[in-house]
């Protein structure tokens, strides 16, 4: 049987759990979810490290810095990501060498891992004290690196004659400046090349970009920088600033082994002592229940501009300066594409077939689940399921629209069937 000290220091670890859990699923998630397949990963990573990490002790909290993460996207395929030049949809992560690669995975992990900055109390450093199993990180990237791209299945039809003629049309309509295996000296190591990857606009849902003009306030990483490679941090600063800074820091502290190390917790941390001693200032009533979904104000915080840019330059002043803009996505090489359905950075087009149909008449709706359509090339959207709803070019910026991506739309039946049976090659 507990003593009742063990009760009342277990409630207090339930409570302390409870009140960053709620703050941050009330905070971020938007009140229609994200869909099978989809998240918004660039969102609940800024709303994690600067709403539930930087604040002032026990709980670590700003809660004014957490916004609604409204801007879903599809999982890109994993295999093959270690060979793009650069990463993430927007394409502001760079890639290409194992640094890139861990910085890439690292950035990830904070958005799961106990993070608690500070800085230091002698000298200008700070300690990005985290919770995140960096052997793993490193073992679970050398297993990727093996991984290839998946094969049309032996049994299912194939058309190799078709699939030549599509060939040549990929060729001219896919593949030269945009999608092409275009091998490029890079920063990979001495010998090895990386994949290009250009941005391009081809006029699809803007509202990722949105999220990269958040700014918020950086609380405990306020003056955090890492010479030439994350610029030292203002008291209100973009949020991707503080992102590439926490993992800069994060980085650096384990190559030096500098950072003071946290236990893994849940993710979400105790806000409690780490030598787990609880205070006796707990009361002994029944947890509060959780309000309804009260979500986070739809009105822009006070350390948000009037509105979004229409391009922001990042890591100004370091090695990786770079200019995004509005609009502008990632085209990866695509082998194994007919495996990587939904179809556009935010999964709102079921399969190929449907991308090759003009944006104004593609669906409204569709179904996703496992149920493959062999002929479409993409998911069956016939099948038991979630509805997805998707917006036309009429709501660009919903984070939802289907709109963009006309290439190949006006290409003939026969030419579009032979395209699809070329994509199922690759």
């Amino acid at each position: 049987m507990p003593s009742d000290a063990d009760v009342d220091a277990l409630r207090q670890r339930v409570d302390a759990w409870h009140l960053r859990f709620h703050a941050f699923v009330a905070g971020t998630l938007p009140p229609v979810g994200w869909g099978p397949g989809r998240l918004d990963a660039v969102g609940i990573i800024f709303n994690r490290i600067s709403g539930t990490d930087v604040g002032p002790p026990p709980d670590f909290l700003i809660k004014e810095n957490m916004r609604i993460a409204d801007a879903p996207v599809r999982y890109p395929f994993l295999w093959n990501t270690p060979m793009q030049n650069q990463t993430d949809w927007a394409g502001f992560v760079s890639n290409g060498n194992r640094i890139f690669a861990l910085a890439r995975n690292t950035g990830q992990a904070l958005a799961f891992a106990n993070f608690e900055p500070k800085k230091r109390s002698l000298g200008l450093f700070f300690d990005y004290a985290n919770s995140i199993n960096f052997d793993g990180l490193e073992r679970l990237e050398k297993l990727v690196l093996k991984m290839g791209p998946p094969k049309w299945p032996l049994e299912w039809p194939f058309d190799k004659k078709l699939a030549d003629e599509g060939q040549k049309l990929y060729q001219r309509h896919c593949s030269d400046g945009c999608h092409e295996k275009k091998e490029i000296h890079a920063l990979r190591d001495l010998f090895a090349t990386t994949w290009e990857t250009p941005l391009k606009n081809v006029g699809t849902d803007t509202r990722q970009f949105d999220e990269l003009g958040w700014r918020v306030k950086t609380g405990a990483l306020k003056g955090a920088g890492t010479l030439g490679v994350a610029r030292d941090l203002e008291e209100e600063d973009y949020a991707v600033h503080m992102m590439f800074s926490a993992v800069a820091g994060t980085i650096l502290n384990y190559k030096l082994s500098l950072g003071s190390e946290l236990g893994a917790g849940d993710g979400f941390g105790s806000s409690l002592p780490r030598n787990g001693q609880v205070a006796r200032t707990a009361s002994k009533s029944p947890l509060p229940a959780s309000p309804a979904p009260a979500r986070a104000s739809a009105e822009p915080p006070s350390a948000q501009p009037s509105g979004p840019p229409e391009s922001l330059t990042i890591e100004p002043w370091t090695f990786f300066k770079r200019t995004l803009k509005r609009g502008k996505y990632e085209a990866r090489v695509l082998e194994g594409i007919w495996a990587a359905a939904p179809y556009l950075h935010n999964g709102s087009v079921p399969t190929l077939a449907e991308l090759l149909v003009p944006p104004a008449k593609r669906m409204s709706q569709f179904k996703v689940g496992a149920r493959y359509d062999i002929q479409n090339v993409g998911l069956d959207v016939t099948q038991e399921g979630p509805n997805r709803p998707v917006t036309d070019c009429n709501d660009l910026n919903s984070g939802n629209s289907r709109c963009g991506h006309d290439y190949g739309t006006r290409l003939s039946d026969d030419e579009k069937k032979a395209l699809l049976e070329y994509l199922k090659t690759l």
